[in-house]
């Protein structure tokens, strides 16, 4: 219990942290936020003065960073894109990140463990090499150029929808019918999103997994007649597990930041797409509170693969 609520602590620090670094590097940046009204002509410098009234541009740096959070979770802050509230923007597109990027590592994991135990099998053969050589494809494919391929084809080839997070003009007569439309949009981008993590994933799990087979207890259970796949599931597999557990937390910024792409690339209304148009438009407040919200999900991430590492490992708890 102690060493959980040290490392809550030092999660929450870490994201007070990040909230003055998203909201520095956004704010300090080159650039006005309102440079289509500082530009054009045919606005006033009243409106011009009002606008920066009405988001606290008049004010000190340090006093738009309390008032942007202030604003923000009494429900005030507004797009300087649209003025429409920022807090609903993420209520949107939020759940719909959390299940691309959930599914994306399902997929990956999913098919890195299997993967991992069919190239340990037997060291070095074809298997091994089959799977390396996978590997080696899925981490060189580009996502966007995968996405791109993907949406020609499955579009225009087959003529089915892939934009979006439902398709346009159909109706359903059930429930099930949305529930499978919606998946089927959703599908799409996490394969294209797991790509380059199920290499990752499926190289990581397989070095840690050929290094745990070479231990002596593992040599010793295979000496009192323990049948080879029994020794490799139950006993190699748990220590082969903790890297690879541990990687968890380190995987979410990856297919955060892949997201951006890969949602504007399908249409998908998550928060990389969101995030791509805020910086288009240079909605400052938007893209700070985007970048803390992320920041805020890669925190919680590294907690959650910290404590199913402790979980895995009762040492590690000792070690906090």
């Amino acid at each position: 219990m102690v060493w959980f609520i040290r490392r809550l602590i030092v999660a929450v620090i870490l994201v007070v942290l990040v909230s003055f670094l998203s909201f520095g590097l956004a704010t300090l940046s080159p650039g006005s936020p309102y440079p289509w009204g500082e530009l054009n002509p045919d606005i006033s410098p009243e409106v011009q003065e009002m606008y920066r009234e009405k988001f606290h541009l008049d004010e000190p740096v340090y006093a738009q960073y309390f008032l942007l959070w202030r604003d923000f979770f009494e429900g005030r802050l507004v797009s300087l894109q649209d003025e429409q509230p920022v807090i609903g923007k993420i209520q949107r597109a939020l759940p719909a990140t959390i299940l691309l990027n959930g599914l994306a590592l399902l997929l990956a994991f999913g098919f890195a463990l299997p993967l991992a135990l069919l190239a340990t099998r037997r060291v070095g053969d074809w298997r091994d090499h089959g799977v390396q050589l996978i590997s080696v494809i899925l981490a060189s494919v580009p996502g966007f150029w995968f996405g791109v391929i993907l949406v020609a084809v499955v579009a225009e080839g087959l003529g089915m929808p892939v934009l979006g997070a439902e398709s346009y003009g159909l109706t359903f007569d059930s429930w099930v019918g949305r529930a499978l439309d919606h998946w089927w949009h959703l599908l799409l981008p996490a394969v294209v999103l797991s790509t380059g993590t199920l290499a990752v994933q499926a190289q990581t799990l397989r070095a840690s997994l050929s290094e745990t087979l070479g231990q002596n207890y593992v040599r010793t259970a295979l000496a009192k007649g323990v049948a080879p796949d029994a020794v490799r599931l139950r006993h190699a597999l748990r220590n082969a597990l903790r890297p690879w557990i541990a990687s968890i937390g380190l995987l979410l910024p990856t297919l955060l930041g892949g997201s951006v792409i890969i949602e504007s690339i399908f249409a998908y209304p998550g928060m990389g797409r969101l995030a791509f148009e805020a910086v288009l438009e240079r909605d400052y407040a938007t893209m700070v509170v985007l970048n803390f919200a992320i920041a805020v999900l890669v925190v919680a991430g590294t907690l959650v693969s910290d404590m199913l590492l402790a979980l895995l490992d009762p040492r590690v708890r000792g070690m906090g």
